[in-house]
């Protein structure tokens, strides 16, 4: 696997600012790697032996980019640049230490580790040996203290396994799972974004594997994966037919940092794992998860524990299939998206699609609209009001989903009787 010249956008530019800066620019890691590879990589990090606060800023005005502070304390900034469809990340930081292969030394990966000058492609500077350990397909730390000084690495490998379908070398596996219980102590948010990037994975099998066996899954608060999971293959291609909008939806942002596609998998697997609800909302919390992603996956929680029969059978009304969803607290109509994900059933496929289009008229904030409305209701019970009232609509819903009740009218003679009897 020869080194190769890689393709860097706007590579002009920048070498003009390095000259005008008298600040020579090193492309490390991903962009590197990706071009052993074979890919395209949209994210290149820069490197310089000084502040390169003005270069970026000069390089983002420009290409009238968008520039951003990442970590101002340490001069580490972004670009993001739009070249045609295509979104472009350029990355600046200072080096990390008096030299570059110091600085390289401090990296996580030895794949990541490799450096060359801007002006200069072809000469790749690899002290680590990245290169052979990428062609062996073996993830290396850089240094026993790779783990130690950012625990959240260890995910990061794991991603990294499933990514570029890599093993982790003997020593590497030990020293991630002696450090294991340090990723407690990273931010939520920094492990939520790593999850989603870990789920947005096309296989998960060898990642959550490796993620149990390591006891990073107990580090942070997850159950022990001895049980046997089963892994949710999807296909964007199997949805455009039958479930238009979600295949729209599929690689678009949802919530949080993840896709339709990866939340339906985070979904799935929290469908699978033993864990009691009190600690699941302890260990979402802890992730810093959004209220949306929050009630999606404690939906698909409580789904996988409860029976499900009235969902499938031929006699229950769309109205019935929502007001049981609603009773589990599903998110509507954003719950309907992720089942049309999930769903594996032709014709279940198909209901979950018809569900989600009548949302629009039978749902009032993500609620299913009363078959009565309230100014009818104030008038056919004019005494019923508080906990009296919500039990009454309690009993009209209970009685929606046992088929009692359907219509409109059906629904005012029930809560005439109710009110006349009460």
């Amino acid at each position: 696997m020869p080194f190769v010249a890689p393709s860097i956008p706007h590579l002009v530019p920048l070498l003009n600012l390095s000259q005008k800066n008298a600040l020579p620019i090193y492309v490390v890691g991903g962009a590197l790697r990706d071009t052993l590879l074979g890919r395209t990589c949209h994210d290149i990090d820069l490197i310089t032996p000084g502040d390169p606060t003005a270069i970026a800023q000069a390089f983002s005005t420009h290409l009238s980019g968008h520039w951003f502070w990442l970590d101002q304390q340490r001069r580490y900034s972004r670009v993001i640049v739009k070249k045609d469809k295509t979104v472009l990340q350029y990355d600046f930081a200072p080096l990390r230490a008096d030299t570059l292969n110091e600085d390289l030394r401090l990296r996580d990966f030895t794949i990541n580790a490799i450096a060359c000058p801007l002006d200069d492609l072809t000469r790749w500077i690899d002290p680590l040996a990245g290169q052979a350990d990428l062609e062996n397909r073996l993830l290396r730390e850089c240094s026993a203290q790779s783990f130690p000084d950012d625990p959240l690495r260890m995910l990061k490998g794991l991603r990294h396994c499933a990514q570029f379908d890599l093993a982790i070398e003997a020593t590497t596996w030990q020293h991630c799972q002696m450090s294991a219980p340090q990723l407690a102590k990273v931010a939520g948010e920094r492990i939520r974004q790593e999850l989603a990037l870990l789920f947005a994975q096309p296989s998960l099998r060898q990642i959550l594997t490796l993620f149990h066996q390591s006891g990073l899954s107990r580090s942070l608060g997850f159950p022990d994966g001895n049980q046997e999971l089963s892994f949710l293959q999807t296909k964007q291609e199997r949805l455009t037919h039958v479930f238009p909008q979600a295949a729209h939806s599929y690689n678009q942002p949802f919530c949080d940092e993840f896709t339709l596609a990866s939340i339906a998998k985070f979904c799935f697997y929290f469908m699978q794992i033993s864990i009691e609800h009190h600690n699941l909302l302890e260990l979402l919390s802890s992730l810093k998860l959004s209220r949306k992603a929050t009630r999606l996956i404690v939906f698909f929680h409580r789904l996988a524990r409860t029976d499900s029969t009235l969902l499938f059978q031929q006699q229950t009304t769309d109205r019935m299939r929502l007001l049981w969803l609603e009773d589990l607290n599903a998110l509507l109509p954003e719950a309907l998206l992720v089942l049309g994900v999930m769903e594996r059933r032709g014709a279940m496929q198909v209901v979950w699609h018809r569900l989600y289009e009548r949302c629009d008229q039978d749902l009032i904030n993500g609620r299913v609209r009363l078959l009565v409305s309230g100014k009818r209701l104030k008038e056919l019970c004019p005494d019923c009001s508080g906990r009296r009232l919500g039990m009454l609509l309690k009993k009209l819903h209970t009685a929606e989903l046992k088929g009692k009740v359907s219509t409109p009218q059906q629904a005012e003679n029930y809560l005439i009787q109710w009110c006349e009897s009460h």
